[in-house]
């Protein structure tokens, strides 16, 4: 009696890994959907972003937006949301006395609002917006089952690959 080896072909690391990262990807969708709410009776809108990364032995996974603004410059539709969620010192913006905001502390959505801007200058020093946390929000509503996802996208990822775990 003989036997005959079967060697089985080793599996293609780069191909599963960049497999993995579209995977991930898709299980950000819920919390920029999330996001989105929060300004869909806004004028502008910012843009909202997945971005997977690979450093080194681990997959980072950003869902958000993106701001670098500093004093001075002309804020971005990015940047104001960034201001909404995460609050403010001081605001420099005077509205109109039948103003009433858009969004809410904690509440993910958007409303009409009611009001305008009357004046924006460095001299005025008002208080600052209060943060309406909708990071923190999503990151609590979603963060078990980002994990859960995630975990799937391994298995996921070497079945696409026809990689057996």
């Amino acid at each position: 009696m003989s036997f005959k080896a079967i060697i089985a072909k080793p599996p293609n690391l780069n191909q599963f890994t960049a497999q993995l990262l579209v995977d991930i990807r898709k299980a950000g969708e819920p919390a920029k959907q999330d996001f989105t709410k929060t300004t869909q009776t806004w004028n502008h809108k910012p843009g909202f972003q997945i971005v997977t990364t690979q450093k080194g032995n681990s997959i980072e996974l950003f869902v958000g937006v993106e701001s670098d603004w500093k004093p001075g410059q002309k804020a971005t539709a990015n940047d104001i949301w960034r201001f909404v969620t995460r609050g403010t010192s001081e605001r420099h913006a005077l509205m109109s006395p039948d103003f009433s905001p858009k969004t809410r502390k904690r509440v993910i959505g958007s409303s009409g609002g009611r009001g305008h801007v009357v004046a924006i200058n460095k001299g005025i020093k008002l208080p600052g917006i209060e943060g309406r946390e909708f990071e923190q929000v999503v990151t609590k509503n979603r963060k078990g089952k980002l994990k859960t996802d995630i975990e799937k996208s391994f298995g996921l990822s070497a079945v696409k690959v026809n990689w057996k775990l």
